[in-house]
């Protein structure tokens, strides 16, 4: 199989220190989805379990063995770093992949969005529908403003 090309995507679980840990869990908590239970003594008083993610961090291949991500700050990292990462295989063109490297250059070092993420979490299906509402004002806002990107809403401006 060969390597992943300029402007394709990964997903990938982290790991590293405590706190890499610690958020790399709540990301997987918060957006995990919930399905209807399979009738077992287990789950005899519920009608549902969670599923939650095998991933929760994503960045764009820049080529020559470098990815873009969003850790901290939008950042160059190496692709070594993620060696169990899966590659998107979404067919592009070749100008397709130059502006999203370009799309993806042009963002480093802007920060974090912390606020943005946490956002996103709280709309999740984990707190029901009651939050909705608050989705379609600041939240929605804060997401869509440019200044900073956490990693999955990195990659998907890079698409758009």
């Amino acid at each position: 199989m060969s390597g992943p090309n300029p402007g394709d995507f990964f997903t990938t679980a982290t790991t590293g220190k405590w706190y890499d840990r610690f958020f790399a869990w709540a990301i997987r908590f918060f957006t995990a989805t919930k399905v209807p239970a399979k009738r077992s003594w287990r789950t005899l008083w519920r009608n549902h379990v969670w599923v939650y993610p095998t991933v929760n961090h994503a960045g764009i291949f820049l080529g020559n063995g470098e990815i873009a991500e969003a850790v901290k700050k939008l950042k160059i990292g190496s692709v070594a770093e993620y060696p169990d990462a899966s590659w998107s295989k979404i067919p592009l063109t070749a100008y397709q992949r130059a502006k999203i490297v370009e799309f993806a250059d042009n963002q480093v070092g802007k920060g974090y969005n912390w606020l943005g993420l946490l956002g996103v979490g709280l709309a999740q299906e984990r707190f029901g529908t009651h939050l909705k509402e608050l989705t379609r004002s600041w939240w929605v806002k804060q997401l869509s403003d440019g200044k900073s990107w956490f990693c999955s809403q990195f990659v998907d401006a890079a698409y758009a």
